[in-house]
């Protein structure tokens, strides 16, 4: 009702843009991304949630950037979950019919040319589709029941996944300042961090001790970029900002 070609919205996509829905495949890969998509992101979200935190936040702590833990660390943990989701996916939209229908009923897909081949000529003559369709969703479910992934990330030993995320390549830089910290002022709800100003030379060692809930994970997270600071100046691995 908003994107055929006589309705305001449709007619002005066609008009100034050329992008027709109605009776289109762009049709189709519409319709079947409005009916599909939430198989696949309720999937994909549930296993991205079941990732371990504590293995993305040893990641960001031994320097790794945002971009990285989530390729290395977060999408390998939770490809099974996403794979399935894809699987569930494009089950849904091959026996998709409804929207289809309404949206896009030219050119046929599989559903669609059942229903008028059903109509016109009977049973028989849908059979063999109906048989592929059928094959199509056994292979499905052979799918969602694959084993496991083998990913080395998986094992259950935390020590063993600290140390798979931790060796990664280390680059430190040749010399001058390797961390330099002006008034970093920390707040998470009712906790005040700071102001926290120091340098510390490529070489040294810098131990950062106080009794518990003082904040020193909270200022090794907000150096790593975990945690955002409300007021700070960094210079990290001699210039970069």
């Amino acid at each position: 009702m908003l994107l055929g070609r006589k309705q305001f919205i449709g007619g002005l996509l066609a008009d100034q843009f050329g992008l027709c829905f109605d009776g289109t495949v762009l049709g189709i890969c519409l319709a079947q991304t409005f009916v599909a998509m939430p198989f696949f992101g309720k999937s994909a979200l549930a296993a991205f949630q079941a990732v371990d935190e504590e293995l993305e936040a040893v990641a960001r702590h031994s320097g790794a950037p945002p971009w990285s833990v989530f390729w290395r660390i977060a999408l390998p943990l939770a490809s099974r979950g996403v794979a399935v989701g894809a699987v569930l996916a494009m089950a849904r939209a091959a026996g998709e019919f409804g929207a289809l229908l309404f949206l896009a009923p030219t050119p046929e897909t599989a559903p669609i040319a059942v229903f008028n081949r059903f109509n016109s000529m009977g049973i028989a003559e849908v059979a063999p589709l109906v048989s592929l369709l059928l094959l199509l969703s056994l292979g499905t479910f052979l799918l969602l029941n694959l084993p496991r992934d083998s990913c080395p990330l998986h094992t259950r030993d935390p020590r063993r996944r600290r140390e798979l995320v931790m060796s990664g390549p280390c680059n430190p830089p040749l010399g001058g300042e390797a961390l330099q910290l002006r008034g970093v002022c920390i707040a998470l709800g009712d906790f005040r961090l700071g102001p926290i100003s120091f340098t510390l030379d490529c070489g040294d060692y810098l131990a950062i001790m106080g009794p518990g809930g003082c904040g020193k994970t909270t200022l090794l997270r907000t150096i790593a970029g975990i945690l955002r600071p409300a007021t700070a100046r960094f210079t990290l691995a001699a210039g970069r900002r």
